[in-house]
């Protein structure tokens, strides 16, 4: 086989040598939300998959934080039919086509709805969701094991 290609690492010893975990914050943090509902999306890298976006809604529904996470490492595959996030969402180029991702839609469409969403770096990703919750703070989401080993955070009890 040539090149790279796609993989999902759980192992959390290997995940932390290429990215290090960190701890939610402590349990006396008051500024931290009580309820939240976390979801995240993954795109393949060379790195494994590494999130891409990262949606928290609060007990009021509200979303409280919503915004697209550019990966450290090169992206393989943007994972669009389940994410939502196309390669021009991160302000990438999709490298199998010119001008398309690799579901077919147009780099430049402009359309998507995550377009309009803030860009950040992993680091400012973490940084975010760690200001909302503490050790205290139930999470509430689908897959949640994944999302958090996705932002490399862990919850202890």
């Amino acid at each position: 086989m040539n090149g790279p290609h796609v993989y999902k690492d759980e192992d959390n010893a290997i995940l932390n040598s290429i990215k290090p975990f960190v701890e939610s914050n402590s349990l006396s943090d008051s500024s931290a939300e009580k309820v939240i509902a976390l979801d995240c999306e993954m795109s393949y890298t060379l790195d494994g998959m590494s999130v891409t976006r990262v949606t928290v809604v609060n007990l009021d529904e509200l979303v409280i934080l919503d915004v697209l996470v550019v990966p450290d490492s090169p992206v393989l595959d943007v994972n669009t039919r389940w994410s939502g996030v196309t390669w021009s969402d991160l302000g990438l180029n999709d490298p199998t086509k010119e001008g398309s991702n690799t579901t077919g839609e147009s780099n430049t469409s402009g359309g998507s709805t995550t377009s309009k969403l803030k860009r950040v770096n992993f680091e400012e990703c973490r940084k975010l969701v760690l200001d909302i919750m503490s050790q205290d703070t139930i999470l509430i989401g689908h897959g949640l094991e994944n999302d958090l080993r996705s932002l490399r955070v862990c919850c202890f009890l």
